[in-house]
């Protein structure tokens, strides 16, 4: 299915995937496709498992129990759960026979989850990064929020793959400057997070541009109908990512709980 001006959902989504397509079905016959092949399958399955590693192995980690005090913990775990929770409602139930509008309705739950994991998950680094700077860490998370609450209006509002992408742009360019402020000497933050940090965002959007560009299927119309198209890809990318945002705000916060500030 697919999104377009007029409104309306076509049934192909991926002009470059061919079969493997379900037919409009009620909720309980969206719950049955969950046990035979079609064309969402891995994409419902590749977001559904990492829900269950976070919802019970996540909290149960020794490390998760020396930051569960923390606000900033609360904020990464919802960072962790929301994209996939959003992207599972969404491909499991998108071909609802309630027609385009289900699909919209979902696809902006789906928007929210991706939203959430860039707004939430920012927020431990942006912490860490200006921590011995109050007034400036406090700017730059109240910018980070304000410009977050546009790119939610943005994102659910967009009318393509390309503009929901550009939708966070300056979230982007946000955590492209935190960086930097972390890697320079006047930043702060756990060393070993940094890296996960980058990678976070290096991945995320890789996935998103092989999304956005249909690679490999462009070249071969097809053949990845079931598996390993660009969608799927993506979503391997999305769920990496965010182990590495979860590494990296879990290192950030036990780093902030036990730095002094020379004031």
């Amino acid at each position: 299915m697919a999104d377009s001006p007029a409104g309306f959902i076509r049934t192909q989504f991926n002009r470059f995937v061919l079969g493997g397509y379900r037919p409009l079905q009620s909720v309980g016959e969206c719950v049955q496709s969950l046990f035979y092949l079609h064309n969402e399958l891995f994409n419902i399955l590749s977001h559904g498992l990492p829900i269950l590693f976070f919802a019970k192995y996540a909290t149960d980690d020794q490390t998760w129990s020396q930051i569960s005090y923390s606000w900033l913990a609360y904020l990464n775990y919802a960072a962790c759960l929301s994209p996939h929770l959003g992207s599972v409602a969404y491909h499991l139930f998108m071909n609802h026979r309630s027609g385009a509008w289900a699909y919209f309705r979902l696809l902006k739950l789906d928007m929210c989850g991706v939203w959430a994991v860039q707004t939430f998950g920012a927020l431990t680094t942006i912490y860490a990064t200006f921590y011995c700077n109050k007034l400036l860490q406090a700017s730059m998370m109240t910018i980070y929020i304000l410009v977050s609450s546009w790119t939610l209006y943005e994102a659910v509002h967009a009318t393509s793959v390309y503009k929901r992408m550009c939708s966070f742009a300056v979230q982007v360019a946000i955590r492209l400057l935190t960086l930097l402020v972390r890697l320079s000497p006047l930043g702060y933050g756990n060393p070993y997070s940094t890296k996960h940090t980058f990678l976070m965002d290096a991945i995320a959007i890789s996935g998103g541009v092989i999304n956005l560009l249909r690679v490999p299927e462009r070249f071969w119309p097809g053949k990845f109908d079931y598996f390993l198209n660009s969608h799927n890809i993506m979503h391997i990318m999305t769920t990496i990512g965010v182990f590495h945002m979860h590494w990296g705000a879990v290192g950030d916060i036990i780093w902030a709980s036990q730095y002094q500030c020379n004031v």
